[in-house]
């Protein structure tokens, strides 16, 4: 994913530190995420995305619903608000 924000950065002609700068971190750490260094935290990378511009799609890639199929599974099947393992 570092890979694919790195084209995203670069498409919209921003650097390194107008990127860290916008998302609050230094540019050691977007050369981190960039370079797909796992100890990046997910409040940093979130924070990228914002600041590229690209939170929706994250959101929309992990909400079930934003899927007809999936919304419409839930929607007729209920989802238990906690799964216990036997």
């Amino acid at each position: 994913m570092g890979k694919h924000l790195s084209v995203w950065r670069r498409t919209q002609r921003m650097t390194a530190q107008e990127m860290a700068s916008r998302a609050g971190v230094s540019v050691a750490t977007i050369s981190k995420l960039e370079n797909g260094d796992d100890t990046v935290s997910l409040r940093t990378f979130l924070n990228v995305c914002h600041a590229l511009g690209c939170l929706d799609k994250v959101e929309e890639a992990v909400n079930p619903l934003y899927n007809d199929e999936t919304a419409l599974r839930i929607m007729n099947s209920g989802v238990k608000q906690r799964i216990r393992h036997k």
